[in-house]
C-alpha cells in the first residue's frame, strides 16, 4: 500500500511524552492486549507494511519494535544505544518512574524492579530478567548502562 493511503510515520517531533514505564510495564502507557489501532495513533503507521502484516510493527527511527498478537499488543523492543552500522535510532523518550536516570542504569533498573529472576552475562554485555506481569529482558553494558529493552507479554521464565 501507499504511503499516501497510510500515512508516514510520526517523527520523534511529532509525539508528545513518548516514554517507558518499566515499573507497569507498557510503552506510553499502552500495555498487554492493545490494538493495533492504538499504538498507530501514537506512532502514526510503521516502516515495513510486509512486517505490519506478520505483527512485527517497525518504528525504529524512534528506537521502537512493537510486536501484535492475536490478542493485541504482546510485546515491545527499545533500542537504547546505536552502533556504527545499527539501521535504528536511539529511543529519545523518557523513562518511569521518574526516578530513573536517562538512560537507566542496571542499579535503577534492580532499584525499581527489584532482584532479577535471571542473569546471563559474557565479556560485553550483562542481560538481566523479570517478571512483572510480563517478562521483562533488559541488555546492560558491563559498566551498567541500559543498551536495550525488551518486554513480552507472552512468556513467562
Amino acid at each position: 500500500m501507499s504511503r499516501w493511503i497510510l500515512g508516514s510515520p510520526k517523527a520523534p517531533g511529532q509525539i508528545d511524552g513518548m516514554y517507558v514505564d518499566i515499573a507497569a510495564p507498557s510503552l506510553c502507557g499502552l500495555s498487554v492486549g492493545e490494538g493495533r489501532g492504538a499504538v498507530e495513533h501514537w506512532f502514526g503507521p510503521p516502516r515495513s507494511w510486509l512486517q505490519a502484516r506478520k505483527g512485527l510493527l517497525d518504528y525504529g527511527h524512534l528506537g521502537l519494535q512493537v510486536r501484535l498478537g492475536a490478542g493485541g499488543l504482546a510485546g515491545f523492543y527499545v533500542f537504547v544505544t546505536q552502533g556504527p552500522n545499527d539501521p535504528w535510532t536511539p529511543f529519545s523518550g523518557s523513562w518511569r518512574p521518574g526516578k530513573l536516570a536517562k538512560p537507566p542504569t542496571r542499579d535503577g533498573f534492580c532499584d525499581v524492579l527489584g532482584d532479577p529472576k535471571r542473569r546471563d552475562e559474557d565479556e560485553t554485555f550483562v542481560s538481566l530478567f523479570w517478571e512483572r506481569r510480563a517478562l521483562i529482558n533488559a541488555d546492560f553494558s558491563l559498566e551498567g548502562e541500559l543498551q536495550a529493552l525488551w518486554v513480552d507479554f507472552d512468556d513467562s521464565l
